[in-house]
């Protein structure tokens, strides 16, 4: 993973640290940590400063697609080809929450709510996207297809 001073585009740092490919990555709200989605199954957190890892997020069961900090910047969301969306302290590394029932379907992307409380994922079964709404336990609602 590279790291790019924008503007005159430097290159500034490359993480290492994941063991296959880096397929997402994205910045926390306040702009200190990256974290990095990879087929090595895991998320990975850097702190931007140091460049070093600051947490390894574990648990998914094959490629992790994408990964999406919560406008807090306290959890991060990760989509992955094992049909599940997981929910991250990225504080602490500990799973919040497994978000199932996408019907045996890859999920290829997660996006949080500007709120917070809502989070989307999107799969590989056709017309098949989730809502998820921040209850307890989280409660999902599939989204109509396209007419």
């Amino acid at each position: 993973m590279i790291l790019w001073d924008a503007f005159p585009w430097n290159e500034g740092a490359t993480l290492k640290g994941h063991g296959g490919e880096v397929f997402s990555c994205a910045w926390s709200p306040d702009a200190k940590r990256l974290a990095t989605a990879s087929a090595d199954k895991t998320v990975r957190v850097w702190d931007v400063n140091t460049r070093r890892e600051v947490a390894k997020l574990e648990g998914h069961h094959d490629v992790v697609e994408s990964c999406a900090w919560s406008p807090g910047g306290t959890l991060n969301a990760s989509a992955s080809a094992d049909g599940t969306v997981r929910v991250w302290d990225v504080n602490t590394g500990s799973e919040v929450a497994k978000l199932e029932g996408h019907d045996g379907g890859a999920v290829y992307s997660c996006a949080w709510s500007p709120d917070g409380r809502g989070l989307h994922s999107s799969t590989s079964q056709l017309n098949l996207s989730r809502v998820y709404h921040k209850k307890t336990p989280y409660t999902a609602y599939t989204t109509p297809s396209p007419p």
